[in-house]
């Protein structure tokens, strides 16, 4: 019964042991560990490497005598649990960053849209503009038209009644031609 549990781990052993040298003879093994999605390591992957971190034979001296790529494997694992101890404190920075960057594309956004608003009222006020100084310089040109027509009204009226006496004058001369021509006819 005691030997159950060991017969288990030795088989997951076994097995995690052939995945592993099946993952790492692919070819895609470098450009994995190239691209390894570094912001989805957390606290329980760092827990499960510290045993093999902390062991005394788990370092570059030894690893560079048993063989290069361990060497270099090693220091890969070193470098993510590091990286990881950093991130940690990046990771709500870059989080914050991505909200801000949100908010900036929507204060753009809104920038953009209440520019495009005061080009459309600018555009407006050009227009009512154009169409007060039309009306001012119609205004003005009714204003100097209604003053020499006002001149003109000063004068007829000026010339009538000068006028005026002469038409009194002018009636009574012909009312008295009349009368002179009947006399005259008379006679």
């Amino acid at each position: 019964m005691v030997a159950l549990p060991i017969q288990f781990r030795r088989l997951f052993n076994d097995i995690v042991y052939n995945f592993v040298n099946m993952f790492m003879s692919t070819t895609g093994f470098l450009a994995a560990l190239q691209n390894f999605p570094k912001d989805t390591i957390n606290d329980e992957v760092v827990e499960l490497l510290e045993p093999y971190l902390i062991m005394k034979d788990y370092n570059m001296e030894t690893a560079k005598r048993v063989c290069g790529d361990v060497a270099g494997l090693l220091s890969w694992t070193k470098s993510m649990a590091f990286f990881f101890g950093i991130n940690k404190e990046v990771l709500p920075l870059k989080y914050n960053l991505a909200v801000q960057e949100a908010r900036l594309a929507v204060a753009m956004k809104e920038l953009k849209s209440v520019e495009q608003e005061l080009q459309d009222k600018e555009n407006d006020l050009k227009s009512v503009k154009a169409q007060y100084e039309s009306a001012i310089a119609n205004k003005e040109k009714l204003a100097e038209e209604a003053a020499v027509c006002r001149r003109k009204m000063s004068r007829a009226s000026m010339l009538i009644t000068e006028l005026a006496g002469e038409y009194k004058r002018w009636t009574d001369e012909s009312k008295q031609q009349r009368t002179d021509q009947k006399v005259m006819w008379m006679e």
